[in-house]
């Protein structure tokens, strides 16, 4: 049984190496001649990466399926964001939003909310919020798109801060893992932000691109470190 557990685990293993490549991949070929198909392609790559690990998870006997399948969800929903967004931004926005909302449920799956997560999600609001509300680089012609921005800064902000606080309480190697792909995910938005709102937008665009799916590839991995470490029976 143990050799059998060995040789999935390298499957596995190799399987995310050669789909996160393809997600990197895919991510330059649209940066480099743009057009939705590929970005979407790209995109189609994190959802396969959280299907692989959701299968692994299955495999392994994971107590804890809800993680797996609440943050796959969040992937499909952040690829039909990723397309959305190219033809209109209010829908992006809030397929982004509504993906970012099952993050932050799979990461209460991890750990249940409590009030060191109020506590950073708070701080974090407070952060965001005061950032597109205060900084004058930042210039929205439509009142509604400046709300759904807040708004999105704060569903964002408490994304993050669960994973902050998550690793306050457990430390260990998954947690940081996801603290990384929180923080790229946030810092990636904060460029959209800066792409579409503001003039300060040379590289916006590329640090959007280049924190954004490397994000998406570590909270996959997250989800195979999980999956490999919580089995039937023992404790996570």
């Amino acid at each position: 049984m143990k050799k059998t557990a060995d040789i999935r685990k390298i499957v596995f293993i190799i399987l995310n190496i050669i789909v996160i490549g393809l997600v990197m991949y895919w991510d330059f070929m649209y940066y480099e001649h743009g057009r939705t198909w590929r970005k979407g392609t790209a995109s189609s790559m994190f959802v396969l990466l959280g299907a692989v690990n959701l299968i692994y998870a299955l495999l392994n006997k994971a107590v804890n399926l809800k993680y797996p399948i609440v943050m796959t969800a969040g992937f499909v929903l952040g690829m039909l964001g990723d397309i959305a967004i190219n033809y209109e931004f209010i829908p992006g926005a809030a397929l982004f939003a509504l993906g970012h909302v099952f993050y932050f449920a799979a990461l209460c799956c991890l750990i249940p909310f409590g009030k060191t997560d109020a506590l950073t999600g708070g701080i974090l609001t407070v952060i965001s919020i005061g950032v597109l509300q205060l900084c004058p680089v930042f210039v929205f012609e439509d009142p509604v798109i400046e709300v759904i921005c807040c708004v999105y800064g704060v569903i964002i902000s408490f994304m993050f801060g669960k994973a902050v606080s998550n690793l306050i309480r457990i430390r260990n190697f998954q947690n940081i893992l996801i603290v990384v792909g929180c923080f790229l995910f946030y810092f990636s938005d904060l460029m959209l932000v800066f792409d579409w709102f503001s003039d300060f937008d040379e590289y916006a665009r590329e640090l959007c691109l280049f924190t954004y799916y490397p994000a998406q590839c570590i909270l996959g991995a997250a989800m195979f470190i999980t999956a490999m470490k919580s089995k039937s029976g023992k404790a996570q």
